[in-house]
């Protein structure tokens, strides 16, 4: 009796994984290589290469369902920009926002500030309940008091507010905290001015949660299944009048305080869709075909 050559049974096994397979490649990435720096944009509505109001790169396609915006309380001074002086974690190119907080005597309420950029899973071939992982850098730069919280969140609608999130995490008492549906977790992870916190996060639509890992270089905390911020998270990219699925950098006053300044600073973003449990089932069948063929030809 005849028997297939061991690499012919690998090979088989890694085209049957390529026909079971859906081609589920979706990703968006931004590292901000393809912005001039440094390049200013003051109280820009759409952030791009070139300039204020334009379309530039970064616009739509390649994951993204829009280019960069920003949001702000009115009267908040916003100045949004690429840079390269202060690199974060690989270096080269970074989005920063520095923000000047109302000065007059108007200013009655709490500003706050963001810059988002949508992302389009449904475009991407996907579906809209599909689980993606969320990956970036964040550091503060400059902060000139406590009063001043930073909010990380996906949102399914364009704002300051985080209410319709699915993750959020949020600087609170001097650590990073995360909500668990409505409330608050503080973990161990230090909040400090000038030290990038790298992100890692996994939503899963279906069941409204995430797990994350968060690092700072030297230490790291992770949590599993919190749950979604707003379990009516909208999953469809194309929900609402702009688009779903904001990833947004946000700072906020926690109390009001004329003229406090603040700059902080996002890169190497990264999502991607997670593969299937079908997926992995069919890699360690493929690899299952070889690894027993090589038995079968040594014991000849």
């Amino acid at each position: 009796m005849n028997l297939l050559h061991p690499s012919s049974l690998t090979a088989f096994g890694l085209l049957v994984l390529a026909a079971a397979v859906p081609a589920r490649a979706f990703s968006a990435a931004e590292d901000f290589s393809s912005y001039s720096a440094p390049t200013t944009f003051t109280n820009a509505a759409v952030i791009s290469t070139a300039g204020a109001g334009t379309a530039g790169t970064g616009a739509s396609g390649n994951g993204w369902l829009t280019g960069w915006r920003s949001s702000t309380s009115t009267g908040l001074a916003q100045t949004v920009g690429v840079n390269n002086s202060s690199p974060v974690n690989s270096g080269g190119n970074y989005l920063t926002a520095n923000i000047v907080t109302k000065s007059d005597g108007a200013d009655v309420g709490k500003d706050a500030t963001s810059i988002a950029r949508a992302y389009d899973v449904v475009g991407g071939g996907l579906a809209a309940s599909s689980a993606v992982t969320v990956s970036f850098d964040f550091r503060v730069d400059a902060i000139d008091t406590a009063n001043m919280r930073y909010d990380l969140f996906d949102n399914s609608t364009r704002g300051t507010g985080a209410t319709s999130a699915s993750y959020n995490f949020r600087t609170s008492n001097g650590v990073w905290g995360y909500f668990n549906g409505i409330t608050l977790v503080e973990t161990t992870m230090a909040f400090t001015a000038g030290t990038t916190y790298s992100f890692s996060i996994v939503l899963n639509p279906i069941a409204s949660t995430y797990t994350f890992s968060l690092g700072n270089g030297v230490t790291s905390v992770s949590g599993t299944s919190a749950a979604f911020r707003n379990s009516g998270f909208a999953t469809d990219a194309a929900t609402g009048s702009v688009g779903g699925r904001w990833l947004t950098f946000n700072a906020n006053e926690t109390t009001n305080v004329l003229g406090q300044t603040t700059t902080f600073s996002v890169d190497n973003i990264s999502i991607s869709a997670v593969p299937e449990p079908s997926t992995y089932a069919l890699f360690s069948g493929a690899a299952f075909l070889g690894t027993a063929a090589l038995r079968r030809r040594s014991r000849r």
